[in-house]
């Protein structure tokens, strides 16, 4: 076996580095349809573009992680709920956990920042797998 088939059946197996990459590649995807939004209409708000571009953001990611690391076939509307329910949880949980860590613990913000990112991914990760598509996979 050559090593890109390697890479390949690593990939398919591990659901664990599809997660980490839908991932980076939804980071990247909202960062660009925010950047386009306010180069392509500079008279929208900011905010106005923030929103828009989370709630396609969160569909985005949705559709990454239900194709490509979950492999779902369970109905979507029911999942998609769940994935929104865990998608805020996860943001509210973060926002927590950098509050703590820089107001209690004394934490730079940047580091908080990047303690939070990790915990939170861990944990959506978990949350995902376990609550959102809890289903069963073809794999």
């Amino acid at each position: 076996m050559n090593v890109a088939t390697k890479s390949l059946v690593e990939w398919n197996r591990n659901e664990r580095l599809r997660f980490l990459a839908v991932g980076a590649y939804n980071t990247f995807f909202g960062i660009a349809c925010f950047w386009l939004l306010q180069e392509l209409i500079p008279s929208l708000h900011y905010l106005i573009s923030l929103i828009l571009v989370s709630e396609l953001s969160i569909i985005n990611a949705f559709v990454g992680h239900r194709y490509v690391v979950f492999k779902s076939q369970a109905q979507i509307l029911p999942e998609l709920g769940r994935f929104h329910l865990v998608y805020a949880s996860s943001m509210l949980l973060g926002i927590t956990l950098t509050i703590a860590l820089v107001e209690l613990l004394r934490f730079k913000p940047t580091w908080a920042n990047v303690v939070s990112v990790i915990a939170t991914v861990v944990i959506s990760y978990i949350a995902h797998k376990k609550f959102t598509f809890r289903g069963k996979s073809p794999e």
